[in-house]
C-alpha cells in the first residue's frame, strides 16, 4: 500500500525533472536565483575577504580578523552578476557610531545582525519559490502551450497529496 503512496512522490518528481532538463534553455534565470540562495548570512564580530565563487554559484570566503576589536562590526555579503554575467560578491561591513550611545554599541550591532540576518533569510525564500516557479513555467515559455504549466501544477499536487498520505499513515 505504502508503495502507492511513494508513486505518487516519486514519479511526479522523476517527470518534473525530466520536463525541466529538456526546457533548460528557457530558464536563465535560474543562476541569478541559485546564487542569491548561496549567498552567505552576515557575519557578526569580524572581517570577511572572499575568496572565489565556485562554478555552482558558492561563495568562499574567510573570516580575516574576528577578535574583540571587531565585536561592533556585522560584516554583510553582497551577490550579484556584472555587466558580463560573472557572479560576482562584495562584502561590506557596518560599524555603530561611537558617542552618546556608545555603551549600547554591542546591542546595536547585535540588532543589525539579527535584522540583516533575517533578511537574507527572507531574500533566500524569494528565491526558492522564484526557482520553483521557473521550474514550473519553462516547459510553457519554450512551447507556448498553457498545457505544461497545468501538469505541472497537477503533478505538484501529486506530490503533496503522496507526502499527506505517508505523512498521515
Amino acid at each position: 500500500m505504502t508503495s502507492v503512496f511513494y508513486a505518487l512522490i516519486i514519479l511526479p518528481i522523476l517527470f518534473m525533472t525530466i520536463l525541466s532538463f529538456i526546457f533548460s534553455s528557457s530558464v536563465s534565470q535560474l543562476k541569478v536565483q541559485q546564487l542569491k540562495l548561496n549567498c552567505p548570512y552576515p557575519v557578526f564580530s569580524g572581517h570577511v575577504i572572499v575568496d572565489n565563487i565556485t562554478s555552482n554559484y558558492v561563495v568562499n570566503y574567510h573570516i580575516d580578523n574576528y577578535n574583540s576589536t571587531y565585536a561592533n562590526w556585522v560584516t554583510v555579503f553582497d551577490c550579484f552578476f556584472d555587466n558580463n554575467s560573472n557572479p560576482s560578491a562584495n562584502t561590506r561591513t557596518y560599524e555603530p557610531t561611537s558617542g552618546f550611545f556608545s555603551a549600547f554599541n554591542n546591542a546595536f550591532a547585535y540588532m543589525g545582525y539579527m535584522y540583516t540576518s533575517i533578511t537574507a533569510f527572507l531574500g533566500k525564500a524569494v528565491a526558492i519559490v522564484t526557482m520553483l516557479y521557473l521550474l514550473v513555467q519553462a516547459p510553457t515559455q519554450v512551447t507556448g502551450l498553457a498545457f505544461f504549466t497545468y501538469v505541472n501544477i497537477i503533478l505538484l499536487f501529486f506530490i503533496a497529496l503522496g507526502l499527506f498520505m505517508v505523512v498521515r499513515g
